[in-house]
């Protein structure tokens, strides 16, 4: 599954911010300076929705805030959105 992916960098705290016009909007607490903010979102994804780090890649936008998240897993749409509130 790809999502697409607003990334807000040095907020307080990971989190997610809302879905606008199919966007998911995430603030993450790491800067964006050496894949930082990158590894963050990663690592946060995965934690959420109880998968593997290795199972979340970035696909495009490595040095942009609008990024494209490739997910390996089973579930919907939906469910994984219901996981990140």
């Amino acid at each position: 599954m790809k999502i697409t992916v607003k990334v807000v960098p040095n907020s307080k705290q990971t989190e997610f911010a809302g879905e606008f016009a199919g966007v998911w909007r995430v603030r993450v607490s790491a800067p964006p300076q050496e894949n930082k903010a990158n590894r963050c979102l990663v690592e946060w994804l995965a934690s959420k929705l109880d998968i593997p780090k290795s199972m979340v890649r970035v696909l495009k936008g490595h040095t942009s805030s609008i990024k494209i998240i490739e997910i390996d897993t089973e579930k919907e749409r939906g469910d994984i959105l219901s996981m990140m509130k």
